[in-house]
């Protein structure tokens, strides 16, 4: 018998982070983002604590990994 092959997936490429699960879909990441960036912010604190917690470590909006993303999408 023939082995069928599954298509190759694999993520070329990318630029930050995905927003964390509840953040308030793309308004709500974007505010996140913005109060994470002013340290100033009243509600800096307390919105690092959620994220970095949401994160499971220090959540970076920036960061991009780009061998996790692809081992992601290959499992899909």
């Amino acid at each position: 018998m023939d082995a069928v092959l599954a298509p190759h997936r694999s993520v070329p490429g990318g630029e930050g982070a995905c927003p964390p699960e509840d953040s308030g879909g793309l308004s709500g990441y974007q505010q996140l983002k913005e109060i994470l960036a002013d340290p100033s912010h009243e509600e800096h604190d307390e919105m690092r604590t959620w994220a970095d917690s949401q994160a499971r470590g220090e959540f970076d909006p920036a960061r991009f990994d780009l061998a996790a993303a692809s081992a992601r999408v290959a499992m899909a």
